[in-house]
């Protein structure tokens, strides 16, 4: 499992400018309920998704974007495929 933060307000600009846009699916206490989760939607997809450890949260996130109109226009797929609650998010894969 990865680990994967946005970067705190705060921090050299530089951070900034690693970040990516992705769109969270699902959160939960379990990592093994966020894993099956996340195979089910791998089997669905042809996106690359994995789970973020944040605190005492697993995050599932499907995406690796650095456009936020292309990661919009993926969200609003996912939306009408089956994931109405998913949202957009922005994580810095260089914390995982």
């Amino acid at each position: 499992m990865n680990q994967a933060l946005p970067a705190e307000s705060g921090e050299d600009s530089s951070e900034y400018s690693q970040l990516i846009y992705t769109i969270q699916i699902f959160v939960t206490r379990d990592a093994a309920n966020a894993e099956q989760v996340l195979q089910s939607l791998q089997n669905r997809l042809e996106q690359e998704g994995w789970v973020i450890r944040s605190g005492d949260f697993w995050k599932v996130v499907v995406g690796n974007f650095q456009e936020e109109a292309a990661a919009r226009e993926f969200l609003n797929l996912l939306r009408s495929s089956g994931f109405p609650d998913a949202w957009l998010t922005q994580v810095n894969p260089s914390r995982e």
